[in-house]
């Protein structure tokens, strides 16, 4: 037996030896297979290049600028390429692409080289694939091919996507009302990054208060930067090792990147912002910054419902419905505080009676339970069949917002579905406040979103046009809502 066991032993340990060799094996080949794969796509990036030469030279009107083929292929593998619907849309497709032109030329190869037509724009199969994994790099570069694209593009498609999955859908898809495009969704955006802006200035004065500073926009590279066009690329580019960096650039990427992993991209549309307008949008970031959260949300509801001047609500409209609604939100909040005291004073009743009748009757613990279900089957009152109606009825949140109730934590009260789309508002905000403050942001609003489509019309009008296929595809494949809340 002991000489049995030390046979085994030594087996157990000859065996964990050779795991060790095979696993020493099989990283060594992992590693030779990653270079052969690497040298591999090397020499394909070469291949292609040199066909993109010939083209540019000979297909001058479809082959108009030069790429850079190993950016095509860098830009495959940007972060969460697999994972999100905007990346996933454009990225898959040049992968499928570039696959389906390797099985064409694979195909081309096992038929001998003879097939292949001289000159080679005679190919006209091979080159309309390429052709077109060439402009599908184009757009992919256009829209993430830096880290401020990347960020922007997924900012803008999730603004987009919040109209998609609201009672709008049809304005943005089917009708595709033009100023519904052209002028509610441009405000819409640039809302959506104003209070991203907003956010982001209180964490910092909260941060400032915290530490015993006094807040300045003058203390963050990002907020203070000029936004020249021409420094963007260096500052975001994924990898800078192609640009020759000066020590200052250097360094400002590495405070930009900094700045952006602690409280988020500040200018996130940069690009689209006049750097003459940066103090226009300062001011309506400020603004913004003395406004509800909920009327953030309202003012939000009414660019996306009152695009259309004969669907817009009046003020003297308003006024008449905030004085009647007024009344209904108070009755309203009653009849929630009765509901939750009636609740209550039901409760305890029916504890404190079921108490002393258990007291009176020597019955053991576990028919005990049983009377208690009983009882609380049969007891029932009439305030009980007015709560049950009262819960039957859908309670209108429009009264626990403002101007009726402000800070009332509403998102609780609302029932969450997966298949309803979201319900926008239909009222106007501007008279919740008697200082103005709605209509002076409303101005500025306007005269940013003026300013961008003269400074960036032509690139905004590019990126919108190729969100919207996305958003036709979502609808065709029946895609629900987002969860509301």
């Amino acid at each position: 037996m002991e000489k049995l066991t030390e046979l085994l032993d030594r087996d157990q340990i000859k065996t964990e030896y050779e795991f060790q060799v095979d696993k020493k094996l099989e990283q060594q080949l992992y590693k030779a297979n990653a270079f052969r794969m690497e040298i591999y796509q090397e020499l394909w990036e070469e291949a292609f290049n040199g066909m993109l030469k010939y083209l540019y030279e000979k297909a001058k009107g479809d082959f108009y600028i030069t790429i850079d083929v190993h950016k095509m292929f860098c830009n495959i593998d940007i972060p969460k390429a697999k994972e999100l619907v905007p990346l996933k849309f454009y990225v898959d497709q040049l992968v499928q692409m570039i696959f389906e032109l390797r099985i064409k030329l694979y195909e081309l190869k096992m038929n001998s080289m003879c097939r292949i037509k001289m000159p080679i724009t005679q190919n006209t199969d091979i080159v309309e694939r390429i052709k077109n994994i060439y402009n599908m790099h184009i757009i992919i570069e256009n829209l993430m091919g830096d880290k401020l694209k990347y960020d922007q593009y997924i900012f803008i498609y999730n603004a987009i996507k919040f109209v998609f999955d609201s009672t709008q859908r049809d304005y943005l898809l089917h009708l595709k009302d033009d100023t519904f495009i052209k002028d509610a969704i441009p405000k819409h955006v640039i809302l959506c990054a104003l209070v991203r802006m907003t956010n982001i200035i209180e964490k910092l004065r909260e941060k400032a208060k915290e530490i015993g500073e006094e807040f300045s926009y003058d203390n963050y590279l990002q907020i203070n930067m000029p936004l020249e066009p021409t420094d963007s690329p260096i500052l975001n580019a994924y990898d800078a090792s192609t640009f020759r960096l000066t020590d200052e650039t250097r360094k400002a990427r590495e405070v930009l990147q900094e700045e952006i992993d602690q409280i988020g991209r500040f200018w996130l549309m940069e690009g689209f912002v006049d750097p003459e307008s940066k103090k226009l949008w300062i001011e309506a970031a400020e603004a913004l910054r003395n406004i509800n959260y909920s009327v953030q949300q309202d003012i939000r509801d009414m660019l996306l419902t009152q695009f259309d001047e004969s669907k817009k609500i009046t003020n003297e409209k308003s006024l008449d419905g905030l004085k009647t609604k007024n009344k209904e939100s108070r009755d309203n909040l009653r009849k929630l505080s009765s509901q939750k005291s009636l609740e209550n004073n039901k409760k305890s009743n029916r504890s404190s009676s079921g108490k002393k009748k258990m007291e009176k009757s020597g019955i053991g613990k576990k028919k005990q339970v049983v009377k208690d279900e009983k009882l609380d089957q049969s007891y029932e009152t009439d305030d009980d069949s007015i709560l049950k109606k009262n819960k039957a009825k859908e309670l209108n949140l429009d009264y626990f917002r403002p101007p009726f109730c402000w800070n009332f934590p509403y998102e609780k009260l609302k029932k969450n579905s997966e298949e309803e789309r979201i319900e926008l508002r239909s009222n106007d905000p501007r008279q919740f406040y008697k200082d103005g403050r709605v209509e002076k942001f409303l101005d500025k609003l306007n005269e940013i979103k003026k300013k961008m489509i003269e400074y960036k019309g032509g690139v905004w009008d590019y990126l919108i046009g190729k969100i919207l296929p996305i958003m036709v595809y979502l609808n065709n494949a029946n895609i629900l809502p987002s969860k509301i809340g």
